[in-house]
């Protein structure tokens, strides 16, 4: 594709269909190289292995195309040690027990209320915490519905990431207690506020 046609399509993505351009992060290419060198794969044997064409896996190692939170979700089902946000970049630990390791470390000894939480959660739309079947290393905990059925399991990086999720939830709940104690505005009467300052009217 030529440099003309490629930003026409970009821009009618943008403008017309509401698409916004994302760029092509190459580092998540990198990671994604160093992922299969450790399994000891080759790039053909990983790319059948996750379901995706060895030409796609080829475009995402060199740059050409974007490793998408998609795949990086069916690749992190296939071989579950390994961290879904190392692959996107959005932290540096490689594995799912390395990642639990250092946000273990930042909670200290939250760690037990932070399953607590999850385990009342569960409770309130009828489900219970249940532990994996035959000591299944890939599973985390299984959702298990009180009136019976299938469980299910929720992987060690999915749990990481509903710890997470907790913290930075209640965090956001806590600041906004402090904003109410202050008297801050809300973001919509602050802009009617800064607005009325700006044409004198307040």
């Amino acid at each position: 594709m030529s440099s003309c046609k490629y930003y026409f399509y970009r821009l009618r993505n943008e403008v017309f269909m509401g698409r916004k351009h994302e760029e092509i992060d190459q580092n998540r290419g990198k990671r994604l190289k160093t992922l299969i060198k450790d399994k000891n794969m080759t790039q053909r044997a990983f790319a059948e292995m996750i379901g995706y064409t060895p030409e796609h896996i080829s475009s995402v190692i060199n740059g050409r195309k974007q490793l998408t939170r998609g795949v990086a979700e069916v690749i992190c089902r296939k071989f579950p040690d390994v961290s879904k946000a190392w692959l996107l970049c959005t932290d540096d630990y490689q594995t799912v027990d390395e990642a639990m390791t250092a946000f273990k470390g930042k909670v200290g000894e939250l760690g037990d209320a932070l399953d607590n939480i999850i385990i009342a959660a569960a409770h309130s739309f009828n489900y219970l915490i249940v532990s994996p079947e035959n000591g299944d290393t890939n599973t985390a905990f299984c959702l298990q519905n009180k009136e019976g059925g299938v469980p299910v399991p929720v992987t060690p990086d999915e749990r990481v990431d509903i710890y997470e999720d907790i913290v930075d939830y209640a965090a956001l709940l806590l600041r906004k207690c402090i904003r109410k104690q202050k008297g801050y505005p809300g973001p919509i009467l602050r802009s009617v506020v800064d607005f009325g300052q700006r044409t004198g009217k307040t």
